[in-house]
């Protein structure tokens, strides 16, 4: 019966054992056969040690051996501990066999085995330096005990906090938020970012782990994590994960102090002061007034002024700065300012007195701009008005005081100038109407709005009035301001009566600017133009406030052209973010209504022709829906299709419709 060695050798970074087949060859090479009968050929210098005792038999034998000398050495542990008691004061390398004597004395091969194998995997007690072992410090083994312990420890936290979820997932006991608040946070984190989650990678595959034990969806996995904190109650099912990504910065609470504009005497204007807004709008900063000329009008728009009340570099305006904008979605408002100051105390309330800002200008009877100022004021409105009230009294049915039916009726006969002229300059309007969604337990009601209705088209040539206004009073005084600009177009544009038209020419339009240098904007028709008109909830407009005003109290502007500069590119992000986000939201609720509605069909308009494929967007009066649609047969953009709701997925933002032929 044979013998054979065993070896000790080194293979992927771990100690592996074979039998020794003969001796080495001419080149110092040693055949080793391992557990499973594979020989393989080594330089004897590979060979870390012999094991002390042969084993006989077959080589099939002595394989079998070596498994079961492999498994028993494996479940050995070793008194590591108290070997490096043993030996930490010797302060220099100790070889092997000096290590397997002090702890064993006349070893087995399980224990040589045992105890190599300990010291090659052990990080806490020695360090191996060529064939011999050293005791680590004191110092670097109370550290590496510590952070085990840590290791232990954490381990055994995510373990509770998997077992906890999963039995408030399952309805066993309640979720304790409190404790696992970091924990549930980062969870919200990786629905929000999903596959672009930077932080602990236990995350992500503890929601992979509690999505496949609950059955929930798990790909992509931000859909995974928000189903998870769905069914924690964490999250709603409307949940807006946009906003929430945005994290806006909190508005301070601790409010300036406010002026009392009551103790002084409103102005007085020929007509009443009237508000024209949707009936909901909160935070009303605009009024209109105006008076007939000889030669024309003189027409008045009062923005409401919050820098009577927010001082530049002030946290309350740092605060702005930074949000940049308010952000309105249907199912809330995210305020630039707090609510007690936009929606209440600088609100343009009919009946209360208000600072403002009156941007008047004198407008011959062709709609030419004769001339312009810019003055302060208290001013108190005296009708609050509807869209549909103006509109109504504007179609010959509507009734009210002689003073506000002359005022509507004198600002239509000078907006439309004012548009006239501004259409003549190159200006256009895009007839798109707007769909505005009120939502009632997570029930979206849809209404139409038409932006072509004579009252909207007061207000907007009303706004763009004042913002014109600010240009040229900005530019008359050299004041930095910020400008929004637009290069014309490289063709003349087309008309834009029809859907289809305005979609062919906004498609060619060139990008909106902003600028502290004064130019036109094309698409507007006018020279210049700086937003001016929206204070409440637009910072760069508070920023023109701040610019105007204090050239008006005769101090030099606190914004200096390169502060302006700086502050410019900010705003661009964050209003360019804000208003994807309120896109998106509307999207989202419309998708959801039209997921209670999966089967039925639609009208829609082509906006443009069909590729050669048969995609083209398409548009959906009944939502003012902009929709990606693959139809057949020949047609093109303005034609009206019938449509089929397919399949919705709000949450993925799909939506899948078929061409009616």
């Amino acid at each position: 019966m044979s013998e054979h060695k065993i070896a000790v050798y080194e293979d992927g970074g771990s100690p592996r054992i074979g039998l020794i087949a003969g001796a080495p060859d001419r080149k110092g090479r040693v055949e080793i056969v391992d557990p499973r009968g594979a020989t393989r050929a080594m330089p004897a210098g590979k060979i870390l040690l012999e094991l002390p005792h042969r084993i006989g038999g077959t080589r099939e034998a002595a394989g079998a051996a070596l498994e079961r000398l492999s498994s028993d050495a494996g479940a050995l542990s070793p008194d590591l501990a108290s070997l490096w008691e043993l030996v930490r004061e010797e302060g220099a390398p100790i070889p092997f066999d000096d290590l397997l004597e002090l702890l064993y004395g006349n070893p087995s091969n399980r224990e040589v085995l045992g105890l190599y194998t300990a010291l090659w995997g052990d990080s806490i007690w020695f360090k191996r330096k060529g064939e011999t072992w050293e005791a680590k410090s004191e110092r670097l083994v109370a550290e590496r005990l510590e952070q085990l312990n840590k290791q232990r420890r954490t381990e055994e936290t995510r373990a509770a906090f998997l077992a906890h979820v999963g039995s408030a997932l399952s309805g066993t006991d309640p979720l304790d938020r409190r404790t696992w608040e970091s924990f549930l946070g980062q969870l919200r984190e990786v629905a929000l970012r999903g596959d672009e989650y930077q932080g602990n990678p236990f995350f992500p595959e503890a929601v992979r782990t509690l999505c496949k034990e609950h059955r929930i969806a798990s790909t992509p996995i931000g859909f995974g994590a928000f189903g998870l904190l769905f069914r924690l109650g964490i999250f709603s099912l409307h949940e807006d994960l946009d906003l929430l990504r945005m994290a806006p910065p909190a508005v301070p609470m601790d409010l300036p102090p406010l002026p009392e504009p009551a103790c002084e005497t409103p102005a007085a204007f020929p007509l009443p002061l009237i508000t024209v807004d949707d009936e909901s709008t909160r935070d009303v900063d605009d009024a209109l007034t105006v008076r007939t000329l000889e030669d024309g009008w003189e027409l008045t728009v009062c923005i409401a002024d919050p820098a009577s009340v927010i001082q530049p570099g002030s946290p309350l305006d740092l605060a702005a700065r930074t949000r940049a904008t308010s952000i309105y979605r249907p199912d809330g408002t995210m305020h630039m300012l707090p609510e007690e100051i936009s929606c209440d105390l600088l609100s343009l309330s009919e009946g209360v007195p208000r600072r403002g800002l009156l941007f008047t200008a004198r407008i011959a009877s062709d709609g030419a701009l004769l001339e312009d100022r810019i003055e302060p004021a208290t001013v108190c409105v005296d009708r609050r008005m509807s869209y549909q009230e103006v509109d109504t009294i504007l179609s010959g049915s509507g009734t009210d005081s002689p003073g506000v039916l002359e005022a509507v009726r004198t600002l239509a006969a000078a907006t439309d100038l004012l548009e006239a002229r501004r259409r003549a300059a190159g200006g256009m309007d895009f007839p798109f109407p707007e769909a505005r969604i009120r939502i009632v337990e997570d029930v979206p009601t849809i209404t139409i709005l038409d932006p072509t209705t004579p009252a909207r088209r007061i207000v907007r040539e009303c706004m763009i009035l004042a913002n014109t206004i600010a240009a040229n009073y900005a530019i008359r005084n050299a004041l930095p301001v910020i400008y929004q600009t637009q290069p014309p177009p490289d063709e003349p544009p087309g008309p834009t009566d029809t859907l289809a038209r305005a979609w062919a020419v906004l498609r060619t339009l060139k990008k909106a600017e902003k600028s502290t240098i004064p130019s036109p904007h094309s698409s507007l028709g006018v020279p210049a133009y700086v937003q001016a008109s929206s204070p409440l909830r637009r910072y760069a407009d508070l920023l023109a406030h701040h610019q105007i005003k204090a050239h008006l109290a005769q101090e030099p502007p606190p914004f200096s052209p390169e502060l302006l500069v700086e502050i410019m590119g900010h705003q661009e992000v964050v209003t360019a973010e804000a208003a994807r986000l309120e896109r998106a939201r509307v999207r989202y609720w419309q998708l959801v209504w039209l997921e209670a509605r999966v089967g039925e069909q639609f009208d829609a308009i082509l906006l443009s022709d069909p590729d050669g494929r048969g995609h083209v967007t398409a548009y959906l009066p009944a939502l003012a829906l902009r929709c990606a649609l693959t139809i057949g047969g020949r047609l093109a953009a303005g034609d009206v299709v019938q449509i089929q709701v397919i399949g919705v997925h709000p949450r993925r933002d799909e939506l899948h419709l078929k061409h009616v032929v």
